[in-house]
């Protein structure tokens, strides 16, 4: 009998088939009935690949060569691509993407759900398969006076430097050349132990702001340094620096504004909020299509963030609340909704779970619950709650299929359907996928 053991250790390299790719950006192909997954391919490739790791029920490998290209197979247009942990699919035509995102949503749902038939709808493309983020976090190293500005490498803490990266918009490019080049100067001598730096730019590209993680500064030290960064950036609102004690000092105005469906929204540069504005309308817009013309009494949002959907349910909803557990983005939510002049709403700033369990001791019900969690889900404890609500309708949004689809398989035992099920590409050349469903009782 072919043990995994010796199989590794008499097949190092081998030639495989590519089947599909699979959620992770992986592709996965068989060996002697042995589950193979390899990075920088694409489904339906000929290659040659090798052993590098082996788990209990799969192996792991590297790409050798291919023998037999895809026809989406493209030359990365990144210098850096493979030496980046930053993009995992820039090797492959953008249709194909699209294509194969839609392809791992289903077949994640059919393993999770134990179904052949899972209803998913095409995927709504970015018009911008490069420079769309808005958000970008770059690690930082300071050694013999020089600083090193970039993303770790795949599955590694080994920092790759970034002169450009293809994903961002022009400004986070223009402000990454710029700040490197005060850093390196030694004119801003207060950030010599910046570690991390984080920035936020408008869709218009007429704001930025800045979030600096180094050991502490002065008040002074910093609007010293807001005026050198402004200077070289002359679209900085505002920095935020905190430090290894998590203390928060802020210069400026660190938000940028955003408008949406006439909404206008104020985003500080630490709360959470899509990486691009322009596909996050079309995201809302899905969700307010699966949330329909019907009117609720009581709505809930939760992982509201800056109210993102908050204030769109609103419309439709005699009250809702939304909570979170990012206090910035709470203070960002009550700020827009004020703003706009919409008055049933309410806002908690709390572990979402907890409250959770609070309004249920208080007897709460809501007949309409949004959900945008991070992408580790809610789990079953969270859709038990959830479902101890008494939603008619739950519109769940994810950015990964694994923990959406364990999430909905727990709705379903609480007697809840899928109705319909589209995914945003929100994160061209990644394998990263953004889901609305509707689900009903």
């Amino acid at each position: 009998m072919l043990t995994l053991s010796n199989f590794l250790m008499t097949n190092n390299k081998i030639e495989l088939h590519i089947e599909r790719l699979v959620y992770g950006g992986k592709g996965l192909g068989r060996h002697n009935n042995m589950v193979v997954f390899v990075p920088d391919v694409i489904t339906g490739e000929k290659t040659l690949v090798e052993i590098s790791a082996r788990k209990k029920d799969y192996a792991e490998a590297e790409l050798i060569k291919i023998i037999k290209p895809s026809p989406h197979r493209i030359a990365p247009p990144c210098p850096i691509y493979h030496e980046c942990g930053g993009c995992q699919w820039m090797h492959m035509d953008y249709p194909f993407q699209v294509q194969s995102k839609r392809e791992i949503l289903s077949e994640t749902f059919k393993r999770t759900l134990k179904t052949d038939y899972i209803a998913i709808q095409p995927l709504i493309p970015s018009s911008t398969p490069l420079n769309y983020r808005q958000r970008v976090q770059f690690k930082v190293k300071h050694k013999n006076g020089n600083y090193t500005l970039g993303y770790y490498k795949q599955e590694t803490h080994q920092l790759v430097d970034v002169d450009e990266c293809l994903l961002l918009r022009p400004l986070l490019n223009k402000a990454l050349k710029k700040i490197r080049e005060l850093l390196n100067s030694g004119k801003i001598t207060q950030l010599k132990n910046l570690e991390e730096l984080h920035m936020h730019c408008s869709s218009d590209e007429m704001a930025i702001a800045f979030i600096l993680y180094a050991d502490g500064i002065s008040k002074d030290e910093l609007n010293n340094l807001f005026k050198e960064i402004k200077e070289a950036v002359s679209e900085t609102t505002g920095i935020i620096f905190i430090d290894k004690y998590k203390k928060r000092i802020i210069d400026g105005n660190p938000f940028i504004e955003e408008e949406l469906q006439g909404v206008s929204f104020r985003i500080s540069a630490d709360s959470f909020s899509q990486i691009d504005w322009e596909q996050n309308k079309s995201l809302v817009k899905l969700a307010l299509d699966y949330i329909g013309s019907e009117r609720y009494k009581n709505g809930l949002d939760l992982f509201c963030g800056i109210g993102n959907f908050t204030l769109f349910i609103a419309k439709n909803a005699d009250n809702v609340i939304g909570i979170d557990s990012g206090k910035t983005a709470i203070d960002d939510a009550q700020y827009n909704s004020r703003k706009n002049l919409i008055k049933n709403t309410s806002f908690m700033y709390n572990d979402v779970k907890h409250r959770m369990a609070s309004l249920l001791a208080e007897g709460s019900c809501f007949d309409l619950v949004l959900i945008d969690p991070p992408r580790t889900g809610v789990g079953k404890e969270s859709v038990n709650l959830i479902a101890d609500f008494q939603p008619s309708k739950i519109i769940y949004i994810s950015c990964n299929p694994v923990t959406l689809s364990r999430d909905i398989a727990h709705f379903k035992a609480k007697g809840y359907e899928i109705k319909r099920l589209q995914a945003v590409d929100m994160f061209p050349q990644t394998y990263h996928i953004e889901t609305v469903a509707e689900l009903v009782k």
